[in-house]
């Protein structure tokens, strides 16, 4: 009984190991990409206050490097 037992737990065991491992990467990755994309936020915000207090502002330029 044993003998059946144990490869069963091993094989569970590495299952779960590797769905964890995967999770935290595909988590790792979408984290990622938001914080990428408030960074994209954070800085139109600041290029639009500086825009206000009178510097210039190459919009179209901008709008190509921040949505590549």
């Amino acid at each position: 009984m044993a003998e059946f037992l144990i490869p069963l737990i091993l094989g569970l065991a590495v299952t779960i190991i590797i769905f964890l491992v995967l999770r935290e990467v595909v988590l790792w990755y979408f984290k990622i990409n938001q914080l990428i994309s408030l960074q994209k936020i954070i800085a139109e915000t600041q290029l639009k206050v500086f825009e206000q207090n009178g510097g210039k502002v190459n919009w179209e330029k901008i709008k190509k490097v921040l949505h590549d």
